[in-house]
């Protein structure tokens, strides 16, 4: 007590606040309020500790400060465990946008060669070929598709893990979603000598909102175990709908096969993610063990649920639902087949912004099938000093370029044009992460395609752009 007896506590302070703090502190006091506010300060022997106080002036009958009031609260371990917390958060963050950026730099990686892979191999299947010939380009095919497929299932995953994954509801047909996931799998079927068949159970409303690309992925994945782990008899994919209070419908699909089934011990563990009913089966039929966690994450965040009904040696019953809004939609007039006939388009100019050498040739050669033309460009500068010269319609604007990137470039057509209508630019990506499209369409381009670049795709965008000319 005689130690610190008179003395002013500022001897006490670890001098951590500014004079700012203490000029709030006494103003506050001093007016009559209560002031709360933390202190770092020091104790007799030296050590460092953080407390939490309140204080306020005392006054006597003329209203004069006399004295002074605090209550503190030594907080020390609570500063030390937010402190620990911070830290932990800083670090999961950072791993966090580590792990994205190896995730899209991977993805570019990948994509961009399997791109040449895919592309190349269905414009030889085009060509005249034996039987041979076609076979082993079935096998490329299949393969290339396959570790797509894989890459995908990544992708989802770590968009759903951190809660980026999005969600594209509009008017689809539900019929419709089971007639094109089995049209997938038919010749397949049709091989290991399995029927393959569907079944409409009640009413099924013509079309629902909702995100039908979602919704096939899951029917896809169940229909393609199912078909995986089944060697004889068959598939039946089966659809039902119930009416809900608000203006919702739940749709069912449910997946039936005769297969190999699961054991009950191993059902709990069915969809955990990078988990297999069994050792055995992953060594035997690959995979990575994401498709149902995938899959059960998407209906989950559909608003629907997975489950599956399984014996061992007789076949597994997995069914999903997902809660649909109610809608109208008019179908549109389907455009003829034969659009890209020479004499139903008028000539546009292109170009083609691609470092990527197969890649490169991969997309003149789908324009050149369709009778159009393009000049090439091999970084953003080039596609500037081309676009200087020439006023183009189209440019097909690839992302990743050295010397300058695609939406850097596209700034600065943009600039130069002084319009964000001509020409129109698609950007050609093999980037595949959250936030990508959105920064595309921010820079200045009209729309994009995920590579691998399907034909189907390119031209249907080229022919709205033209419908639109």
């Amino acid at each position: 007590k005689k130690e610190i007896e008179g003395k002013n506590p500022n001897f006490l302070s670890a001098r951590l606040f500014d004079k700012s703090h203490y000029e709030e502190l006494w103003n506050t006091i001093l007016s009559g309020k209560i002031w709360h506010g933390e202190f770092y300060n020091r104790k007799k022997n030296g050590d460092l500790y953080w407390e939490l106080a309140s204080i306020t002036s005392i006054k006597n009958s003329k209203g004069e400060v006399v004295n002074f009031i605090a209550v503190k609260e030594d907080i020390t371990e609570r500063k030390r465990i937010e402190k620990e917390l911070k830290e932990a958060k800083e670090q999961a963050d950072y791993a966090n946008k580590a792990k994205s950026e190896f995730l899209a730099m991977m993805s570019h990686e990948i994509r961009t060669p399997l791109n040449g892979i895919i592309g190349m191999s269905k414009l030889l299947n085009d060509l005249k070929l034996n039987d041979e010939q076609r076979e082993y380009i079935q096998a490329i095919n299949i393969s290339s598709e396959s570790l797509l497929t894989v890459i995908n299932d990544i992708l989802d995953y770590s968009k759903i893990e951190s809660g980026k994954l999005e969600f594209e509801y509009k008017p689809f047909s539900p019929v419709s979603c089971i007639l094109d996931s089995i049209k997938i799998f038919t010749l397949r079927a049709r091989e290991k000598g399995i029927l393959l068949e569907y079944e409409i159970l009640n009413n099924i409303p013509q079309y629902v909102a909702g995100d039908v690309i979602r919704t096939r992925q899951i029917l896809i994945n169940l229909i393609g175990n199912a078909i995986k782990f089944t060697n004889e008899g068959q598939i039946k994919v089966n659809i039902s709908s119930k009416e809900m209070h608000n203006e919702n419908v739940e749709i069912t699909y449910t997946v039936k096969d005769t297969g190999i089934g699961i054991s009950k011990n191993n059902l709990e563990k069915l969809f955990q993610s990078f988990s297999q009913a069994d050792s055995s089966i992953s060594r035997k039929y690959g995979g990575t063990g994401l498709g149902l966690a995938i899959s059960k994450r998407l209906s989950e965040l559909m608003g629907g649920k997975i489950w599956v009904n399984s014996v061992l040696g007789e076949g597994s019953e997995f069914s999903f639902s997902i809660i649909a809004g109610k809608t109208t939609y008019i179908k549109p007039i389907e455009t003829p087949q034969d659009f890209f006939d020479k004499q139903q388009i008028p000539e546009i100019k292109i170009l083609l912004a691609e470092d990527n050498e197969i890649n490169r040739l991969l997309a003149l050669r789908i324009l050149q099938k369709a009778k159009l033309n393009a000049d090439v460009a091999l970084n953003g500068e080039d596609a500037i000093r081309l676009f200087k010269e020439k006023e183009y319609d189209l440019i097909l604007m690839d992302i990743q370029m050295p010397e300058m990137d695609g939406i850097e470039a596209t700034s600065h057509i943009r600039n130069l044009s002084q319009s964000n209508d001509k020409p129109v630019i698609i950007a050609m990506t093999a980037n595949a992460m959250t936030g990508d499209k959105e920064q595309y369409l921010l820079s200045g381009m009209n729309d994009y395609i995920s590579k691998p670049i399907q034909k189907e795709e390119l031209l249907e965008k080229i022919k709205r752009i033209q419908f639109s000319s």
